[in-house]
């Protein structure tokens, strides 16, 4: 049985994970006169969100709208399938990716590249969205689930061109995608949610500003769930960031091959976590495993960016 439930009035979360090897996701049902899920995890997972769905109580069918905060496969994987099951929702996509949405082949042999031959075991098939059933927005819209719930969607590039976020005007609460950056619960530090080849770490640190700016009273993350202290999520995620592109940059800029790079920022973490609460509870080896494994994909990402930058060869 599917992990759901209740986290917020008005707003279920459910575990949207395909294997225990791959990093936790989530969606998240929001319910008022109209519904809305916000995420949909890959396509692997559609059987599960389905029906977990409707053991929370509730009617797939009628859901109004589908918001995917970007349209990597972890968060917008089974829109199209969802879209293509159930003909009453709108499916939100943001202008810089709705191509991909739309047509997504060429999305899908690049990730299939990525990911090898177990891609669609664990991600399942990316259908196409339904062009007549696709809203595509430049940020700022807005859409009413009912008296209590009242979305206004906000671009945030850094994570991805396309990111945008999706602000609760009534409650305050912001589901974030990966537009604050992430919480490793584990050692209980934030960092910037940096995948390649896209991830700029200037506009995310802008964006995080962008998040500040609206005042949330509450973040739902894709990846870690509910978080109450919005304002050390966003200063620590920034904080990162910054100190992380110094890192990398310095080491590029001294010649460093990937594994240089990876140690140099394993190496920022590891004494993040140290200065950290959970800092204690782990040895120096410890501290410096759990670090490689929070920094795996931003050493790639940090290496194009600053070659896309013309800042290192």
């Amino acid at each position: 049985m599917v992990k759901a439930f209740q986290v917020l009035d008005g707003v279920y979360q459910i575990d949207t994970t395909p294997r225990e090897d791959v990093p936790i996701s989530k969606a998240f049902l929001v319910v008022d006169k109209e519904m809305a899920l916000i995420e949909t995890g890959p396509a692997s997972r559609n059987v599960e969100v389905v029906s977990a769905i409707r053991d929370l109580g509730f009617n797939p069918a009628e859901v109004s709208y589908v918001v995917p905060t970007h349209i990597h496969i972890d968060h917008a994987g089974g829109a199209g399938l969802f879209a293509q099951q159930f003909p009453k929702p709108r499916v939100v996509v943001h202008e810089t990716g709705a191509r991909h949405a739309l047509d997504p082949s060429r999305l899908l042999e690049s990730t299939r590249q990525t990911f090898g031959d177990k891609f669609d075991e664990i991600y399942g098939d990316i259908l196409p969205i339904p062009a007549d059933r696709a809203w595509i927005i430049k940020g700022g819209e807005t859409f009413s689930l009912g008296a209590g719930h009242e979305f206004k969607m906000v671009h945030t590039p850094g994570h991805a061109p396309h990111h945008f976020v999706v602000f609760d005007t009534k409650t305050g609460t912001l589901f974030a995608g990966e537009a604050a950056g992430n919480y490793h619960e584990e050692i209980d530090v934030y960092t910037p949610a940096a995948p390649p080849p896209a991830f700029d770490p200037e506009d995310s640190i802008r964006s995080y500003e962008v998040i500040r700016a609206l005042n949330p009273t509450a973040l739902l993350y894709s990846h870690c769930g509910l978080i109450t202290d919005v304002e050390r999520a966003l200063s620590e995620a920034a904080e990162s960031a910054k100190g992380m592109a110094e890192v990398a940059l310095a080491a590029l800029k001294a010649g460093g091959d990937k594994e240089e790079v990876t140690k140099a920022l394993q190496g920022y973490i590891s004494e993040r976590i140290a200065a950290g609460p959970k800092g204690k509870r782990f040895s120096p080896e410890q501290r410096e495993a759990l670090a490689r494994r929070s920094v795996r994909m931003a050493v790639a990402a940090y290496t194009i960016y600053f070659k896309r930058k013309g800042m290192v060869t």
